[in-house]
């Protein structure tokens, strides 16, 4: 009480303002009387509700903090979402969300939890574009808005439309920061009437957005190395124990890599491999046909290159031929540059009586596999027939075995090929489901029709058979 010119007044706490409390009628003092009393239980009840919400999410805290304790990292969302319910429910928010930031500007929602009438947001990317909204968050600024859409500022044109569109009245954003960097939002939305956001509160919910963040960094890195520790193993394993093979004809090398089509490849090549000898003397051209023959090679004897030509066997299932320099009509040295320049030619080996350097240097850079002058070492001649007809069988294997794979890869659906592209390049399911907006459950089973129809049982196996049609660049080390 203070007294000044003889009236009496009192100092009222909640508005600064002093009371005449005896120069005024009755009236007017029961009036003034009552209004200060009502102030005073509308202070007590805003101090009563804040201090109930500070304990609800003191409360949450500590039940989130056990609850992590014990969980695993494939339960870590799950945990979340639980969470997040406990929160709404708790202290009576409408929605709770949890998102990721992502590259681009937007944001990828990872759980949510309402209450009442209101939906939760689906999972996967947000579908509105809030610019000022999301450059608060990047900047690791705490967007607290009590009174929507007055409280937004002018510039602010896409998120008034959208408080609008859905009845947003107030809304709480916190950036959520995992060691240096914001990578998530924590985001608590009320529908159907405004409320204020205590400072209190938001430290205490800044605080739980921080620790379900750390926790679930933790869980991917574990989940990133549990995955890196099984395709690792799985290839060790698949190296250590290669299944079993055929035994392999003498002249046929077996290859690491061959995604199951070495065998159907070998028999093609087998039963088409041919040996052609182009020789205008009948008497060298018996003679090396009977030579070849013991070899168990496929041979086919042609007087000239013209009776070659004319004939036209298969381009492809000739693995190499023996070719004199000098004949009647069409010479070797004519004949090679025809095929060198309709691009089928195979390997080459001449035999000539004559040694002219002029016509071996032409021949070499045609791509000639060997000249040999006559008389040839047989022992000489069969050894290097070998060699033409192996690099046949490794060049028609590796274009069978590239034809076969695109046409594995032509087999796939457009998002088969996405999410195999997004496979080769050590991606997780639950980042290749972010990424693409599908559930992780879809990106598994697309992901298992991918080996199927790829033929392949590891991802190892699965890259390097990319890798060998192109579409995959093995890293090198620098």
């Amino acid at each position: 009480m203070q007294e000044h010119d003889g009236a009496s007044h009192a100092w009222n706490p909640m508005n600064g303002k002093v009371l005449d409390l005896i120069d005024h009628s009755p009236e007017i003092r029961l009036r003034q009387g009552s209004a200060a009393f009502f102030e005073a239980r509308v202070s007590m009840r805003y101090a009563g509700a804040a201090l109930h919400e500070q304990l609800a999410v003191e409360g949450v805290l500590c039940a989130v903090s056990r609850r992590l304790a014990d969980t695993s990292a494939p339960d870590m969302l799950r945990t979340m979402e639980t969470s997040l319910g406990e929160l709404a429910e708790a202290l009576g928010y409408g929605r709770c969300t949890f998102s990721e930031l992502i590259e681009g500007d937007y944001l990828n929602v990872l759980c949510s939890c309402a209450t009442g009438d209101i939906e939760p947001l689906p999972r996967g990317r947000f579908p509105y574009r809030l610019p000022w909204f999301l450059g608060q968050l990047r900047a690791g600024r705490t967007v607290a808005l009590s009174n929507l859409p007055d409280d937004l500022p002018a510039d602010a044109v896409e998120e008034k439309a959208h408080c609008r569109r859905i009845g947003l009245r107030s809304c709480l954003s916190i950036p959520v920061r995992v060691g240096r960097r914001i990578t998530a939002a924590f985001t608590f939305s009320s529908m159907h009437r405004a409320r204020a956001w205590p400072p209190e509160t938001v430290a205490r919910l800044t605080m739980l957005g921080e620790m379900l963040g750390g926790a679930l960094a933790l869980a991917r890195a574990e989940d990133e190395a549990s995955e890196r520790q099984r395709a690792w193993h799985a290839d060790r394993v698949e190296r250590a124990n290669p299944p079993a093979a055929a035994p392999l004809e003498p002249d046929h090398k077996a290859r690491p890599d061959d995604f199951g089509i070495a065998d159907a490849a070998a028999d093609e090549i087998a039963e088409t491999a041919l040996v052609c000898v182009i020789d205008g003397d009948p008497g060298m051209r018996a003679s090396l046909v009977r030579l070849l023959g013991a070899q168990g090679w496929l041979t086919r004897p042609y007087p000239s290159a013209d009776a070659f030509l004319a004939a036209q066997p298969p381009a492809a299932s000739v693995a190499c031929m023996l070719l004199d320099v000098r004949m009647p009509g069409t010479s070797g040295l004519d004949l090679q540059r025809h095929l060198v320049q309709k691009g089928c030619a195979p390997a080459v080996i001449f035999i000539t009586d004559h040694g002219d350097v002029v016509a071996c240097v032409e021949a070499m850079k045609l791509g000639a596999s060997d000249f040999l002058v006559k008389p040839v070492d047989a022992r000489v001649l069969v050894e290097a027939v070998r060699k033409a007809v192996t690099d046949y069988h490794a060049r028609r294997e590796q274009a069978l075995s590239q034809s076969t794979l695109m046409r594995r890869i032509s087999s796939l659906s457009t998002r088969e090929r996405q999410i195999m592209e997004h496979v080769i390049e050590g991606r997780l399911n639950k980042q290749i489901a972010a990424d693409l907006l599908i559930t992780e459950q879809t990106v598994k089973q697309h992901r298992g029709r991918v080996m199927d129809k790829m033929e392949v049982r590891s991802v190892a196996q699965l890259v390097r058979a990319c890798e060998a049609i192109g579409l995959f660049q093995a890293p090198t080390l620098k």
